[in-house]
């Protein structure tokens, strides 16, 4: 039995921006 292959970790989202105010 072939070993399992690691879940692909998911793309980091960006943070948002704070609106300049």
């Amino acid at each position: 039995m072939p070993m399992p292959q690691p879940m692909p970790m998911p793309m980091p989202q960006p943070m948002p921006m704070p609106m300049p105010q």
